[in-house]
């Protein structure tokens, strides 16, 4: 499709990042058990196994025995209880097990996805050593050209426009030299006029903060938020496939629509935002700042809860 012919998509799953190591876990609780549902090549060959070879196996199968063992200590199989993503979550590095008996240690990231059946599921990520050092040179970049350099918007305390326009052209021709990919959008409160109408300039900017917010909480530390009007923000995913970025753009839609807020005099007021994105080391994504900004404006403004994606 292409960036005069946006289209219109809708999924919800968990995120990883190209060539990240993927296990997919269920927990089952009646079993007290952690089972391998699926794996991916990068981990199967990290660990020494054939495709397919680990689907269905107990977790603490490849696991190495201090990580088995603080799970099999701080898991537990009941509701409103520490499970396996609670626990994770508080591991910085946690210890493989190859086939041959060798112990790996690597980051983990943990992310819940929809549950399957009765069961919690999880997403364990291992990153690619050669994505890891790329992300941080890329981090390192941004440090370099965006911090300290930067002009913050009095509302949300977040880059401005200004900002944005002098680094988006830096971090393309950045990325145009490496293999890193990068996400872009644009970011546009639904219905922005008619709030405005009915209850003011000064209480909207707390819809602007709410989805600032959510950015901020759904995405990771060194992706970006940059505020470009009293309605619109700008966001950039650092190191991210096409694929991944859809999905993450609509998770935050979800949550931004999800966290209801007291506004207007409503206990349960529901934010709705729509998004419009691109990858930043397209062909295409010369002034793609612009024509994201375009794309939401024209959407149309009795319509919620959009993702418009160009050059697709």
């Amino acid at each position: 499709m292409s960036a005069t012919q946006p289209t219109l998509v809708s999924q919800q799953e968990g995120v990883a990042r190209r060539d990240d190591g993927i296990l997919i876990v269920l927990q089952n609780n009646g079993e007290q058990s952690l089972a391998i549902q699926r794996t991916n090549s990068v981990v199967e060959q990290l660990l020494g196994y054939d495709s397919g070879e680990l689907a269905g196996r107990k977790l603490e199968a490849v696991l190495g025995p201090s990580t088995a063992m603080t799970l099999a200590e701080d898991v537990e199989y009941s509701d409103d209880a520490p499970d396996l993503g609670d626990v994770l979550s508080r591991q910085r590095e946690i210890r493989l097990r190859h086939r041959l008996g060798a112990e790996i240690t690597v980051v983990c990231k943990v992310t819940r996805l929809m549950s399957e059946g009765m069961h919690a599921c999880f997403q364990l990520v291992i990153p690619n050593e050669h994505e890891t050092l790329a992300h941080r040179r890329l981090h390192d970049f941004i440090a370099l050209n965006l911090q300290g350099r930067q002009q913050l918007d009095p509302v949300t305390n977040l880059p401005d426009r200004d900002t944005a326009k002098h680094f988006l052209p830096l971090l393309k021709n950045y990325l145009s030299e490496s293999d890193v990919e990068s996400g872009f959008a644009v970011l546009r409160i639904d219905r922005h006029a008619k709030s405005l109408a009915r209850y003011g300039a000064a209480d909207c900017t707390r819809l602007l903060q709410h989805a600032a917010n959510c950015c901020v909480s759904t995405f990771r530390r060194e992706d970006l938020v940059f505020a470009l009007s009293d309605h619109t923000l700008a966001l950039v995913l650092t190191d991210i496939s096409r694929e991944s970025a859809r999905l993450v753009f609509n998770r935050l839609r979800g949550n931004i629509r999800a966290h209801q807020i007291d506004f207007g005099g409503k206990p349960d007021f529901s934010v709705t935002v729509t998004i419009c994105f691109d990858m930043l080391n397209a062909e295409s994504s010369e002034d793609l700042l612009e024509r994201c900004e375009q794309a939401v404006a024209e959407f149309d403004i009795e319509e919620r809860n959009g993702l418009i994606e160009l050059g697709h």
